[in-house]
């Protein structure tokens, strides 16, 4: 996994494959830096709640199927929006 979000004077890239030093802080005016998160990553925790859910024999609470259908829909709305330049009713 990996993605870069620009702000106003900040860049803030992640790369799994980095390792321990996956997550970097570029600052304007500053060099970059790695930023070291304390716990799992995100991975570990869906995993975590997917296999408490299997062996409890429930369907997932924080994150479900419909709720990444939701997701893509809102993406593919951005996209059209971005190409269209007008809002995209959802």
């Amino acid at each position: 996994m990996a993605y870069t979000v620009n702000f106003e004077k900040a860049t803030v890239d992640y790369d799994l494959v980095r390792g321990a030093d996956a997550l970097r802080l570029c600052e304007e005016g500053k060099g970059a830096r790695t930023i070291k998160c304390e716990g799992p990553d995100g991975y570990a925790g869906e995993l975590r709640h997917m296999i408490e859910c299997i062996q409890a024999g429930k369907p997932p609470t924080v994150v479900t199927a419909r709720d990444g259908l939701s997701a893509v829909e809102i993406c593919e709305a951005e996209e059209k929006s971005i190409r269209t330049g007008q809002p995209v009713a959802l």
